[in-house]
Formats: structure tokens, sequence, C-alpha cells
């Protein structure tokens, strides 16, 4: 199966760490896309290589990333 999740950046906030970790637990077996505003920050380093990351628009704005 393919999967895709959405988060504005990697600056650390619960939520992100939450997301990557479900995204990393289930590329393990799935193929999975991380749709990113701004591809920095705190947590860049905690996404699988497993992982296919994706920046939008290298803006944290939702609006802009639309």
């Amino acid at each position: 199966m393919v999967y895709g999740f959405v988060i504005p950046d990697f600056r650390g906030g619960g939520a992100e760490q939450v997301l990557i970790n479900l995204a990393n637990f289930i590329a393990e077996n799935n193929t999975v896309y991380l749709f990113v505003g701004v591809a920095k920050g705190k947590l860049e380093y905690a996404v699988s290589s497993n992982v296919n990351v994706i920046e939008l628009s290298k803006s944290n704005s939702g609006f802009k990333n639309l």
C-alpha cells in the first residue's frame, strides 16, 4: 500500500514526532510519502531512509503549501 502524510516542518513539536514515528513504522513494509512544507528542523534526523520526503513550498504556511 501507499501512504501519505503532511506536516508543516521538522521543528520538533509533539504531533510532528508522533507522525514521523508512525511514518517510519509503516514504511517498514509499505511505501510512505511525507509531504513537508520545510524539510529542515530538529526532527529531520528522525525520518527513516525508507520514507520518501517531498518538500512542498519551503514555507511552513499551510495556505502556501496548498
